[in-house]
């Protein structure tokens, strides 16, 4: 007798990329004469886990002299319910199908199973990859031959003019299959496995089973034989999955709220409150363009089952969707709550908020006092929790936030997102059991100056950063309509814009340590600023290579892409600050404190959306780096631009690769000489509103390059750190953007700065003009919102989704800076 093994094989992204970095390269170089790129998907992440798996079993089978008759591959997303015995065919009890015939591979010298075909109407069947099982000698090619044949197809694909890129079924088709029946395999697949499979939305598909009648009874057979009870009402019969969720639903607290562009947030809160207990969140959109509607939902499968939107749009439309939440929704839950997207309530005494709600909310209605918190002297958004961002607070607030026992609204009345209006014999109370409703004012019920927070508080994150707290005011208050709504927006728009707020007093981090409770995959956000930190090289070459940058409006996205072209080596970032306010200075105060100077950050006003004031700004960027640090390379870059080097770790180790001959003519004293580098468009994805997540991990779609091309991005190249030999035709050629007109660079200002950074001429600038081929710039268009405010309501490539799926951005991000790798926790 010989103990079972149970081993583990560790292995990260940034390990997988590192071990198949030429396979990336390749694929993100061949084309084939269609233009059409061949490149790899996800898939490659898996096959290396199949290898290690395949070298540890077969590490242990040498170590231990075992000779393996049959080996099996299970995915971890998949739970055999059917027994498998393989030695004694059809031993299982009627009604529960074998899982293989040994009868029909006995005879051959190898053989290899798979559990059931998969098909599309671009590709030929192929075998479902959860479960496969055979001898030793067929399963180490399934297992370990992909990467050793990928080759071989990819010239078989470009010889052939097949015009398609890479896709894995067709690859295990056409190239892996075929190998097996070489070394003499026998191929048999198995339509009716049974097994029990994962699935997004908290549920279990049983679909593998046949007739979704017999699940009961399969179901029975496999829980008696594990001695576990079982109850009818376990199983959905009338579906094909089992959902976790066997809460009955009448004794359930929902959460209703009206939304306009809050999509930076709603994630975080919804995850919150969902880890304190609340069931279902109804979301009236208050959008002109339901914004929330147009694939929000679709892209988070886990919310399927617990976030319904409606679209509401119209000005003071709060108390119509309270109602209407109240008379379409009341039926399904016992409590209801009304609480903003900048509102989180804390527990004290419970864990959930139905043990608390059967404590304190029995007499009808519970009011709980706010808590609001401090804008923290932060200038705008940046991407982590808002409950980590502002852990000042104000203190406790007279102002409540009720939550209601459905039965005891009166639907008529008023349906208040601080109070109620209740039928009689129920009362508005407090958590000390004082009744509220006694007030002589009906809005006096919105306030309790007892300012209790022992049993539950409501955090209002009432400000969020100054940049944020004006869009909030620049919307208005939900709750009032006409001429009301206009003045009263107007004369709190120019409190914020004064920059009217109230610092902190004291801090209570109650929220972030919560939402660190209930939704651990939050917990990142802790460290991951020093994380980065630690991975970024902070040496700087005086004549390194530095990036020239116009932003605006960028805060949601100016990190990660600092963070990554910092980690790929570029020794300065210059950022011109476009807005009236410098929204800016204080992150790059931030970011130049950490960096050693890596990050200069400048104020340059203006309109980033004309052509002139862009090339302005970006001449005067290069002056200043000139002036200041004499760098040897610049490169112009927008923010969702990505500078991408597919054989090569950093820029340094790129640049000693690449031709000097190409990049700077010898022939030249001094020169100064420019260079192209292919933009390789993002689409949106289907997406319609922003993310909380990396843009490169966000957006994996490429446009192809017929439908959508962007002018190149550009590089200039300075010999010996002397700038030297470039004309205004010249510069006019560097800055060939698409918003560039051919009289932008008259002004005298232009001149003078031309003259100063190279005064010498090249008359042949075609000579000086280069496309790399081991180098490109990936342009990321973003949400279909996002792109909008970008480039303006008349921007016909922002309906873009790209068709071509390519992850090498996100896989780079992650090899340079792994603590990104902690976003893959979020769906």
């Amino acid at each position: 007798y010989r103990p079972p093994i149970v081993q583990f094989v560790n292995s990260t992204n940034a390990d997988a990329f590192q071990r198949h970095r030429e396979v990336y390269a390749k694929m993100r170089l061949l084309k084939d004469s269609r233009g059409n790129w061949l490149y790899l998907p996800e898939v490659i992440r898996s096959w290396d886990g199949m290898k290690l798996a395949w070298e540890l079993m077969d590490f242990n089978r040498q170590k231990h002299d075992i000779c393996y008759d049959l080996v099996a591959v299970l995915g971890l997303d998949m739970a055999l319910l059917s027994p498998i015995d393989l030695f004694e065919p059809g031993a299982m009890s009627s009604g529960c199908p074998t899982a293989i015939d040994i009868h029909s591979v006995k005879h051959s010298k190898d053989f290899i199973q798979f559990d059931k075909f998969s098909s599309s109407d671009e590709f030929p069947p192929s075998p479902d990859q959860g479960i496969a099982r055979g001898s030793y000698d067929a399963m180490k090619i399934w297992m370990t031959g992909r990467f050793h044949h990928l080759d071989n197809y990819l010239d078989k694909l470009v010889d052939e003019n097949m015009g398609v890129g890479f896709a894995e079924d067709r690859f295990l088709q056409d190239e892996i299959l075929p190998r097996l029946a070489s070394a003499n395999a026998t191929m048999n697949f198995d339509s009716s496995f049974c097994a029990l499979d994962a699935m997004p939305n908290d549920s279990v598909s049983l679909t593998k089973c046949g007739n979704i009648d017999n699940n009961e009874r399969i179901l029975r057979q496999i829980l008696h034989h594990h001695s576990c009870d079982f109850s009818s009402d376990r199983i959905v019969k009338k579906s094909e999955s089992l959902n976790s969720n066997t809460a009955n639903a009448i004794d359930t607290a929902a959460l209703c709220t009206i939304v306009t562009n809050e999509e930076y947030y709603l994630d975080e809160w919804i995850d919150y409150h969902l880890g304190i207990g609340f069931s279902h969140f109804y979301l009236y959109d208050n959008s002109d363009e339901f914004d929330l509607g147009r694939g929000w939902l679709d892209s988070r499968p886990r919310l399927h089952q617990k976030v319904t939107i409606h679209s509401f749009p119209g000005i003071g439309m709060q108390m119509e969707a309270f109602r209407d939440c109240a008379s379409r929704h009341g039926s399904e839950h016992r409590w209801m709550a009304h609480l903003d997207a900048d509102e989180y309530l804390v527990l004290r005494k419970h864990s959930s908020v139905v043990p608390f709600l059967e404590d304190y909310c029995e007499p009808g209605a519970i009011s709980i006092n706010w808590i609001v918190q401090s804008w923290g002297s932060r200038l705008h958004y940046s991407p982590e929790p808002v409950t980590k961002r502002f852990p000042g607070s104000v203190g406790v607030d007279g102002i409540v936030k009720t939550i209601t026992k459905v039965d005891a609204l009166d639907l008529n009345g008023i349906i208040n997102p601080h109070f109620t209006l209740l039928t009689e014999n129920y009362h508005q109370v407090d958590t000390d059991g004082n009744i509220l409703d006694n007030a002589l004012e009906t809005a006096q019920r919105a306030r309790n100056n007892r300012n209790l927070t022992n049993v539950a508080s409501v955090y209002h994150f009432k400000t969020k950063s100054w940049k944020e707290f004006i869009s909030k005011r620049e919307r208005g208050r939900s709750d009032l309509s006409g001429e009301e709504h206009d003045e009263d927006r107007a004369v709190k728009l120019e409190s914020a814009r004064n920059g009217e707020l109230i610092d902190a007093n004291r801090e209570d981090t109650s929220p972030w340590e919560m939402l660190k409770a209930v939704d651990p995959k939050y917990r990142f956000f802790e460290s991951f600023s020093d994380d980065n930190w630690s991975q970024i090289n902070l040496k700087h070459d005086r004549y390194g290579p530095a990036i020239c940058c116009l932003a605006a409006n960028d805060e949601a996205y100016i990190d990660e892409w600092a963070d990554y072209h910092l980690a790929l080596g570029f020794s300065t970032i210059y950022i011109f600050d476009s807005s009236d306010q410098y929204w800016m200075r204080q992150w790059g105060e931030e970011r130049r404190s950490k960096s050693n100077s890596s990050v200069i950050v400048k104020h340059y006003p203006g309109d980033a959306l004309d052509p002139l004031f862009k090339v302005s700004a970006l001449v005067e960027c290069l002056s200043t780096a000139h002036v200041e640090n004499r760098h040897e390379m610049f490169l112009l870059l927008d923010v969702n631009d990505f500078f991408i080097l597919p054989e090569t770790d950093t820029v340094a180790e790129w640049r000693t690769t690449t031709s000097v001959v190409t990049i700077v003519p010898p022939t030249l004293p001094k020169p100064c000489v420019i260079s192209r580098i292919e933009r390789v468009v993002f689409g949106t994805g289907g997406r319609n509103v922003f993310d909380p997540l990396p843009v490169t991990k966000r957006f994996l779609f490429r446009v192809h390059s017929s439908q959508a091309s962007l002018p190149p991005a550009v590089m200039l190249h300075i010999a010996s750190g002397s700038f030297g030999n470039v004309t205004l035709h010249q510069l006019k050629e560097l800055l060939h953007f698409q918003f560039l007109p051919t009289e932008s660079l008259s002004s005298d200002r232009s001149n003078r700065m031309l003259r100063m950074m190279c005064p010498k001429n090249i008359d042949s600038p075609s000579t000086t003009s280069n496309h790399f081929q081991n180098a490109y710039v990936h342009h990321y268009l973003r949400s279909k919102k996002e792109c909008i405010a970008d480039r303006g309501v008349n921007s016909t490539i922002c309906h873009m989704h790209g068709t071509v799926e390519d992850t090498f951005g996100w896989e780079q991000m992650q090899f340079y800076l792994p603590a990104y790798a902690n976003y893959n926790g979020f769906v």
